[in-house]
């Protein structure tokens, strides 16, 4: 099989996940610029504090809805522990790019739209860290 057949064939497979783990983005995803909205525009807070607490609140309902359902790791045998210090650093980082992406896009555009804008960059990160590190069968952390 080629490099692309494989390619093709992977993301075949990691279909379903990737629906459930776009479908648990989108709710979080909708708390997340709610929540974003309401600092910015009613708390009148700068971008970047308004994007870490708003985007903090997301991470820790994706985490429970990723763990349980896209995941299907809730009967696992291994502490959420593990899981949940790998899902936090990749949601770090994903914080970090998203907030620097939003600080530089609001320079050009309103602070939502910028926000909206970064949005689909964080989920291709997140997803394949969770797939690929997070989630996996192996709890050892390797």
């Amino acid at each position: 099989m080629t490099g692309h057949g494989r390619r093709v064939a992977a993301l075949l497979q990691t279909g379903p996940a990737f629906l459930r783990f776009a479908t648990v983005g989108a709710i979080t995803t909708l708390l997340d610029l709610a929540l974003f909205a309401g600092f910015t525009g009613i708390g009148h807070l700068a971008p970047a504090a308004a994007n870490i607490m708003s985007y903090g609140c997301g991470v820790a309902a994706s985490f429970v809805l990723n763990r349980n359902w896209t995941f299907n790791r809730a009967d696992s045998a291994g502490p959420a522990f593990h899981e949940a210090i790998k899902f936090a650093l990749t949601y770090g980082a994903g914080l970090v790019l998203s907030t620097i992406l939003v600080c530089l896009l609001a320079q050009a555009m309103p602070a939502l739209i910028a926000k909206i804008v970064s949005v689909p960059i964080v989920l291709v990160w997140n997803f394949g860290m969770a797939r690929h590190w997070v989630f996996t069968r192996d709890t050892s952390g390797s």
